[in-house]
């Protein structure tokens, strides 16, 4: 074997050896260094610190990377368009920042490592992202894949042909980001994440079945493209939420628990899914009703002059960019958990009424406006409702058992003509600190 470790100097390394390793520290690999191999050289980062072989006068003719640290501080490793495989070892933190160049990453035994692409032109469609190590027996305690990390708007990946294992979560930034998916992909996620409030960050597929029963999806829709559907599987109801559809025949299936007749219904009424199979049978969605709109992930303008109009929306469907107006008796239904800025809508008016009907286990948050409102909340989970400066009137739904919390963050947040009836368990809380459990309130 030939082994070479670098100076603190710039120093130049030229080897056909097939064998060659270069051992480097922090402090030692600089970015004067010229290191040539054979096409088949490793290079041995120690420790913590910075790696910037993005940066380096030359890096070429390696295959490996190995990224060594057993320190409790952590490692930061850049990388540029070179194809290289890079392997976790030991236990300490490691971050890798892609570059254009095809990446190989495995794992280390019990670390916390990140790999960042921070914009598209970070990401090769090649790239192969595994929590285990190459050698199969060492694995990261926890490996997130974060896409766009700069944030920049409207931006997309596809993700088809890259190769995922025992990645932990996958998480997306910046608005409109959308990340082309299949079902080989998702299947080594356990977790997506996307932006959240008013982000319309998307997963879509083309393909005819998309399995996520393994993965978990919250801040991003999922999406279809395919015109003949989508088979969607999920594992839990909260992921079900997040399904968009498309244009085709779109269809759920759930594995290990079952849907209720209301979360069917919040279903259909909302996303393009005509139809929803648990164990306990197959469900269609009815036929368009005359005067109901569903909001789409994308900015949607709604304008009617007709009485009882009605629009349907989840958190992933109500965006920033929506201009929704009513003749004065519209209502606005809100299915599932997450946050609903009614009150940084673009356009909100002519709206009586507004019905926040969350049945995941995770809390829904309506942020209200100056507008004046009637709210009914439905569904057993958790409500918190912040108050704007028009006058609301809040009822719980009979028979529901969520916990509810009505928020004034100031007194410029509350009307004297408010009304609430909190049912059986609700909290109203004024300045944001006070709070006293509500009796019904006429």
């Amino acid at each position: 074997m030939s082994r070479i470790a670098l100076t603190t100097s710039n120093d130049t390394v030229v080897s056909s050896a097939p064998d060659l390793v270069v051992d480097a520290t922090a402090t030692t690999l600089n970015s004067g260094d010229q290191l040539t191999a054979g096409g088949t050289g490793t290079l041995t980062l120690d420790g913590s610190g910075t790696f910037r072989v993005d940066a380096l006068a030359t890096f070429s003719g390696f295959s490996r990377i190995v990224l060594d640290s057993y320190t409790n501080d952590p490692s930061y490793l850049y990388l540029g368009n070179q194809s290289v495989m890079v392997v976790g070892g030991g236990t300490g933190d490691k971050t890798i920042y892609l570059g254009s160049g095809q990446t190989t990453y495995g794992g280390a035994l019990g670390s916390n490592s990140s790999v960042i692409s921070r914009t598209s032109f970070d990401w090769n469609s090649a790239n192969e992202i595994d929590g285990f190590n190459g050698g199969g027996y060492l694995k990261d305690e926890n490996l997130t894949l974060n896409l766009n990390w700069s944030g920049e708007g409207n931006v997309s990946y596809d993700l088809t042909s890259n190769t995922f294992h025992n990645i932990t979560s996958l998480y997306g930034a910046g608005n409109n980001l959308t990340l082309q998916i299949s079902s080989a992909t998702v299947s080594g996620v356990s977790h997506f994440y996307g932006s959240g409030i008013g982000a319309n960050d998307r997963l879509v597929t083309s393909d005819s079945t998309l399995d996520l029963s393994h993965s978990t999806v919250a801040g991003f829709s999922v999406a279809s493209t395919n015109s003949t559907g989508t088979t969607f599987t999920v594992q839990d109801l909260a992921t079900a939420f997040t399904i968009s559809g498309g244009s085709g025949q779109d269809t759920i299936v759930a594995t290990g628990f079952n849907f209720t007749a209301d979360q069917r219904n919040a279903i259909f009424d909302t996303a393009s899914i005509e139809k929803i199979i648990d164990s306990t049978g197959t469900y269609t969605a009815l036929p368009p009703v005359a005067n109901l709109y569903k909001l789409t992930t994308g900015n949607d303008t709604v304008g009617s002059s007709s009485p009882h109009l009605v629009v349907d929306a989840t958190a992933a469907t109500l965006n920033y960019g929506d201009q929704l107006r009513a003749d004065g008796t519209g209502t606005l239904n809100l299915y599932g958990s997450g946050n609903f800025l009614v009150s940084e809508l673009d356009a909100f008016s002519g709206f009586s009424d507004i019905v926040l009907n969350n049945t995941p286990n995770d809390g829904a948050y309506l942020y209200l406006g100056n507008q004046s409102v009637a709210v009914t909340g439905l569904g057993s989970g958790d409500k918190i409702i912040i108050l704007g400066g028009g006058q609301t009137t809040y009822k719980e739904g009979v028979f529901e058992s969520s916990n509810t919390a009505i928020v004034s963050g100031n007194s410029s947040d509350w009307n004297a003509a408010n009304e609430f009836d909190g049912g059986n368990n609700a909290y109203l809380m004024l300045n944001q600190s006070a709070r006293a459990r509500l009796a019904p309130m006429t």
